[in-house]
């Protein structure tokens, strides 16, 4: 009984020392989805109706300027029409004017006034008119002044592979938003490049945020590296992709990819908790790029903030809780 109870305590002093003195990584957990690097909602622009959504679930090679969707708009139409008026009023008045002045012998100072307004005033309406219809796409020939498309944005990229969007939204809402009045803020769909890079849009908890920034601020903690002559921090990150339980992969958290602010999120109990947005890039191998790009696909990680004892590093919660929870109460 006296040597078990000797092994006992050596083993627990042991113990105790390995928690206290023995380095071991912390890492810390955070959700996320797998996203292009490039993703751009299409918007209305303004308050209108859908009439038309040219886009097929999923649908890929869409090019920058493709129509997306056609929408009627009565504020747009009111707006022309209101232009087209005036333009046609002034129009009319500087022929009158321009009529006048041949048939008049003599200059009318005043005369010449009032024609240089009203062709100033041409060159202003025409130039509201033309603007309006490139900027909402005005489809002024069929005579509907109130229609107009939307239509894909730019992508700045010299690679031409990036050079095209697909349809990510996730659902077919040409049976849902077509007919349905909108506000210039809701999105019609979503695109992504898929062609080009991707990254995880990390949601990383409150609870998480303090240590990875601790971890940045404290020498031996992090890592760097030099991108374009400028050398940067990250943490090592380990990724999960959901349906892939069995692979882990790594990743690259830098410093400069986690937003400053907190923002409510919900979690999976319908919970409110603040959340810090991040992202994270996961080296995968080249042969395994293709079956892993698909957007919004759940990742699970573990940010590595440097090595920390044993003990703090596999119970860092219970001990935050038992300080926040009793320590501090006092």
């Amino acid at each position: 009984a006296k040597l078990y109870t000797i092994l006992a305590i050596i083993g627990i002093a042991l113990l105790t020392l390995a928690m206290i003195f023995v380095p071991y990584p912390l890492k810390m957990d955070a959700k996320g989805q797998y996203m292009p690097l490039h993703v751009m909602h299409v918007f209305p622009g303004e308050e209108s109706q859908v009439e038309e959504i040219f886009l097929l679930p999923g649908q890929r090679d869409i090019k920058p300027g493709a129509a997306v969707a056609r929408l009627s708009s009565l504020t747009i139409k009111n707006k022309f029409e209101a232009i087209e008026r005036e333009l046609t009023s002034n129009t009319s008045k500087a022929d009158m004017l321009r009529l006048l002045k041949k048939r008049e012998t003599t200059q009318d100072p005043q005369m010449e006034i009032q024609l240089a307004e009203a062709e100033a005033k041409v060159k202003s309406l025409t130039f509201q008119k033309n603007d309006l219809i490139a900027q909402y796409n005005l489809q002024t020939s069929s005579g509907e002044t109130g229609m107009f498309v939307v239509r894909a944005p730019k992508l700045d990229q010299l690679d031409p592979r990036y050079q095209q969007w697909a349809n990510i939204t996730g659902s077919d809402v040409r049976e849902t938003l077509t007919k349905r009045a909108m506000r210039p803020n809701e999105p019609i769909v979503k695109l992504g490049a898929t062609a080009g890079p991707w990254r995880v849009e990390l949601k990383i908890p409150q609870r998480a945020i303090g240590h990875i920034n601790k971890s940045f601020a404290t020498e031996g903690q992090h890592q760097t590296e030099t991108i374009n002559g400028k050398v940067v921090k990250y943490l090592p990150v380990d990724t999960l992709f959901s349906g892939y339980e069995t692979e882990r992969f790594a990743g690259k958290l830098y410093e400069s990819d986690v937003h400053i602010e907190a923002v409510p999120n919900r979690d999976d109990h319908n919970e409110t908790e603040p959340v810090t947005q991040a992202y994270v890039y996961v080296d995968l191998p080249k042969d395994k790029e293709e079956q892993f790009k698909k957007a919004g696909a759940d990742v699970r990680v573990k940010v590595i903030c440097g090595d920390r004892s044993l003990g703090y590093s596999l119970f860092h919660g219970v001990w935050e809780w038992f300080y926040e929870k009793v320590v501090f109460y006092f």
